[in-house]
Formats: structure tokens, C-alpha cells, sequence
């Protein structure tokens, strides 16, 4: 299959996110979380990105990456509230330049899960002040870096953020309180909106957006219609209600039984200008009436994996096919359309060249069928700190050797561009 007609601006690369690559970042509420002993390992130095970028870069140059998505560390640029650091906004415009010398084009995300230690302190997404908050750091950012930003991500998988942190307590604020999953939504997209209006009021030729997390979910009992009736509420609200908030304006988010949530915000209507994807796998949902007792975040029933042949190292399923199907249903809200992450956990990396090959005839089949995909960023460039289960899972595209920070380029990194045109 060759590629639609529009490939030859197509952007092709990968994405880190700051804390889990740079290393040194002491100032957040993940690494007290980590201090707490929530996590497998502590982030530590990482792979210590923050002194080795441009070695990191050569190697994305020399596997011919044109585009590249990293973020900005809210808790190093503003250590305290109102206090701005010149001279970290220094380094990272030098991140920045050392991408633009090597003709690679910026995807900046402003927020990749972690929130300073002083937010935190505040309520952070529960903190009524915490859209203003997030718009002077936006402010910050588009002053010292906006000439060198093509494409903005104002929040990484924010479904993924509220429902873990604050509906369940597997990641900071931790607060396993449904109650509070809308008030905390509704900052991040109030957050979101802020964002937005400021990038643009600075430098309209950028094009801003969210890294949503989609996924597929279908009923583990196809004939059931309890099964079905709950994987299509939960789909709607997964993978649509974040979407359909940001391009109506009005904030609607309602599963039965689960939440029901609703807001008008002035400022919030067509804030997506594309729309970032990130997409892994596929869930099963069947009923159980004691899941709400178990898991405390989802209506009565319980989302599983069943397929077992065909999963990554990280426990998830490999299902190149719903790639398809989530690009499809991005596609419905006639946006372009950037896959932000997609990739595999895969040490000995003998799964990851059919992951990427199968997933690019996946997205290439949607672009033939009318998606307007711009856009492939793989998860990740490197080996990294995966959050809750530390440096265990291996998603990079490079090897990293964690007892001497050596880099080596895996033999499935080389196919990806190849891919772009099979």
C-alpha cells in the first residue's frame, strides 16, 4: 500500500516526557511519590537526558526523524510559586535549538503528569486558581520558548492523570475519591482552554492540542447485552466525552452510576486545533457488581485482558486493529490528527518491528479511508522510567544500559520510516 498523497509533509519521529528521561527532577510530586515507596524504582538520574540531549538527538537525526516530542518540567522552570528560573529556561531553549539545527520539528508538552511540589501543596487539580496558575506558567513558557515550537500538547492523557490520582490512589494526589474526578477535570480543561488562548495570543502559527489516551474496549461477552451496553459507556466516555468537551465547550462527563458531571466554560469551545492520539491496546469489559468495591473508578464491571498469545512485556494486549478504529473515531470530529505515542514494551526487541509494521498498515488503511493523519511519534525514543513500574518495562526505540548510560540503537528503530512507505 503506498501512502496518501499528503506523506511528503509527513511528520515522523518520537516522544520522551522530562521526567522520565532527564533525570534530577526533585521538585515534583512524582518524586515524592517515589520517595514514599509507591514506585518499583526511583527516577533518580534516569537516563539523564538533561546533560546528554544532543547525543540523544544525533542519534534521532540519524535515524532520519523530522519530528520530535518532549516536555517542558513545570517544578524546574517555577521551584516556587511565581519564582521562574532563568537559567532552566535557558537549558531548554537550547533542548530546543539543538532539535531546530538538526531540522526537527518541536511537539512541546507543557504538562506530562507531574505537578510541582508547591501545587501539590495548593490542591493541585482540585485548586479552583489552578487554571490561572497553569496559564502564567503557560505565559512563562511561550515567552522564552514559543520561537521554537511548532505543535503544543497543553496535558498528556489527562482521562489517564484524574482517574488514577484522584478517583483511585495508584498515582499522586493518590486521593481514591470518585467525587472529585469532575471538579479535577474540569481544572484541566479550564487549564487546557487557558493554555490555549495564550499560546495563540503569543504565536498563532502554532497549532495546539491534548495527548489523548484512546483505547478500544469491547464487551468480554459479545451476545451479552449488559457486556455491551457498559463497554459502550465506557468507550464514550474514554475515548469521546474529553473530546467532545473541548470542541463544544461545554463539559459533559457521564458514565451510569460512575460520574455525571456538567459545566459550560466561556472559553473552552473549539480548543483543539489537531488532535493528539496515544494509543496501545485493547480492554474487555464484563459485568461484575463487586468491581465498584474492588477498584473504586468504574461502573460495575471489570475491564481485562484475553488474550494472552499476543501481549507485550508490559501486560498489554497487542491489537494493531483497534489502531485503526481510534484513528477512525478521531477522524469523526474533522481534525488533523497526530499519533503522539504508540509503541511496545519489548527488551529483547522481537516483537516491536511487526508492532510498528502492523500498526502503520492499520494507520495508513485510515488515511486511505479519509483520516487526515500528519503525524507518527513512536513511545518511546529510548528506554525510560515507566512511572509506577520503573525501569523495568523497555519501550525505547534505543537500548539504554542502565549501569553506564551507554546508547545503542535498536534494529527495529531503522524500520520505521521504511514502514511510512511499504
Amino acid at each position: 500500500m503506498t501512502l496518501p498523497s499528503n506523506s511528503h509533509a509527513f511528520l515522523i519521529g518520537a516522544a520522551t516526557a522530562a521526567h522520565q528521561v532527564e533525570g534530577g527532577n526533585y521538585n515534583s510530586d512524582w518524586y515524592l511519590w517515589e520517595k514514599a515507596g509507591k514506585t518499583k524504582d526511583l527516577a533518580g538520574i534516569a537516563v539523564d537526558h538533561y546533560h546528554r540531549y544532543e547525543e540523544d538527538f544525533n542519534l534521532a537525526q540519524s535515524l532520519q526523524h523530522n519530528v520530535h516530542r518532549l516536555s517542558i518540567e513545570w517544578s524546574r522552570v517555577e521551584p516556587k510559586e511565581g519564582l521562574f528560573d532563568e537559567q532552566e529556561f535557558t537549558h531548554y531553549r537550547n533542548v530546543l535549538l539543538a532539535l531546530q539545527k538538526r531540522n526537527i520539528k518541536v511537539v512541546l508538552t507543557l504538562h506530562h503528569f507531574t505537578d510541582p511540589i508547591w501545587f501539590a501543596e495548593k490542591g493541585a487539580w482540585l485548586n479552583s486558581q489552578a487554571p490561572e496558575i497553569f496559564k502564567e506558567f503557560t505565559e512563562q513558557v511561550v515567552k522564552h520558548l514559543g520561537d521554537l515550537v511548532d505543535y503544543y500538547i497543553t496535558f498528556n492523557e489527562p482521562n489517564v492523570k484524574i482517574l488514577l490520582g484522584y478517583g483511585t490512589d495508584h498515582t499522586p494526589p493518590g486521593l481514591n475519591d470518585m467525587k472529585k474526578v469532575g471538579p479535577a477535570f474540569a481544572n484541566i480543561f479550564k487549564a487546557h482552554a487557558n493554555a490555549y488562548h495564550t499560546i495563540h495570543q503569543y504565536n498563532d502559527k502554532s497549532m495546539v492540542s491534548i495527548a489523548h489516551h484512546m483505547r478500544v474496549f469491547a464487551p468480554a461477552r459479545r451476545f451479552n447485552p449488559i457486556d455491551v451496553a457498559l463497554a459502550h459507556y465506557i468507550d464514550k466516555f474514554w475515548n469521546e466525552q474529553i473530546l467532545d468537551s473541548m470542541i463544544n465547550g461545554v463539559i459533559k462527563l457521564k458514565v451510569p452510576f460512575f460520574i455525571d458531571y456538567e459545566e459550560k466554560v466561556a472559553n473552552l469551545k473549539n480548543t483543539l486545533d489537531f488532535i493528539g492520539l496515544n494509543y496501545y491496546t485493547r480492554d474487555f469489559v464484563q459485568f461484575d457488581p463487586n468491581s465498584a468495591q474492588k477498584l473504586k473508578m468504574i461502573p460495575p464491571a471489570e475491564i481485562f485482558k484475553n488474550s494472552p498469545e499476543k501481549i507485550s512485556e508490559y501486560g498489554w494486549e497487542i491489537y494493531p486493529e483497534g489502531f485503526y478504529q481510534v484513528i477512525m473515531k478521531a477522524s469523526h470530529y474533522q481534525l488533523p490528527i497526530m499519533i503522539t505515542e504508540n509503541g511496545i514494551a519489548d527488551s529483547t526487541d522481537s516483537k516491536r518491528e511487526k508492532f510498528i509494521r502492523d500498526h502503520f498498515r492499520e494507520m495508513k488503511r485510515a488515511m486511505k479511508d479519509g483520516a487526515n493523519v500528519i503525524g507518527y511519534l513512536h513511545w518511546s525514543l529510548m528506554d525510560n522510567f515507566e512511572w509506577l513500574d520503573g525501569f523495568t518495562p523497555r519501550f525505547g526505540l534505543i537500548e539504554i544500559d542502565y549501569k553506564t548510560l551507554e546508547r545503542k540503537i535498536r534494529p527495529s528503530a531503522r524500520i520505521l520510516n521504511a514502514s511510512l512507505l511499504e
